[in-house]
């Protein structure tokens, strides 16, 4: 059940990545491009591929005045480890890691307002700090999962009104001769049951037998007799 939730959910989230990019349709924040149309290039890297153009994120402490808003060709002041930037803001945060959120210089950069506190790298985890959100995404973000398994809690639930089973073995001398026995047994019950109906039976064909004979000898006599008498 769990690996179909996996594949369902990753064959739903690629065909929306896959008709966005290939219908080109531009990002809320304008990071692909804008209604010109014009499509944005970073690093030589163009928006109209299908594998977008991710590079490492980073904050640029630049008036907009001075760069006319625009940051490509700009090196950013400070970067941000794990968090990535790309054509599209999805692509971009599935491709990132949670590395920056294990940091407390980090968190400063992109949370200076709030007081959060980073994640533990003591904690026992399956997923390390550089794992990407896609990679989370694909474990459905489940650290572990347990099997509990109560057969008491089944049958309640199912509430059958019976239940049968079938057990599978070898075949065994003991199990043999029950088998012998029950085969014999079922054998003289029916017997028994048949056996007065096979005997009046067969005296009824042999009464049927000898009146046919006696019948033949007496016609045989009377014809005897009748030869004489015409002699």
């Amino acid at each position: 059940m769990l690996a179909t939730a996996q594949a369902t959910l990753g064959r739903n989230l690629l065909t929306i990545r896959r008709v966005t990019s290939s219908n080109r349709l531009i990002s809320g924040l304008g990071t692909n491009g804008d209604q010109t149309p014009r499509i944005n290039s970073y690093d030589g890297c163009s928006c109209f591929s299908l594998d977008g153009c991710p590079k490492l994120s980073g904050l640029f402490e630049f008036p907009v005045w001075d760069t006319g808003g625009k940051y490509n060709s700009l090196s950013p002041n400070k970067t941000v480890p794990g968090l990535l930037f790309d054509c599209y803001p999805l692509d971009a945060t599935l491709g990132s890691t949670l590395e920056c959120y294990y940091q407390s210089s980090c968190l400063a950069l992109i949370h200076a307002i709030f007081n959060t506190t980073p994640l533990s790298s003591t904690s026992s985890t399956q997923f390390s700090s550089n794992t990407t959100i896609q990679a989370l995404f694909d474990e459905l973000f489940i650290e572990e999962v347990e099997d509990q398994v109560s057969f008491a809690q089944y049958y309640l639930q199912c509430n059958p009104s019976s239940c049968t089973y079938i057990r599978s073995r070898r075949f065994d001398l003991l199990f043999m001769l029950s088998t012998v026995i029950t085969v014999f047994g079922g054998l003289a019950a029916i017997l028994k049951l048949i056996a007065p109906l096979i005997i009046k039976v067969i005296f009824a064909l042999r009464q049927r037998c000898q009146r046919g004979v006696e019948q033949t000898v007496h016609a045989d006599i009377n014809y005897g007799k009748l030869s004489s008498v015409t002699s």
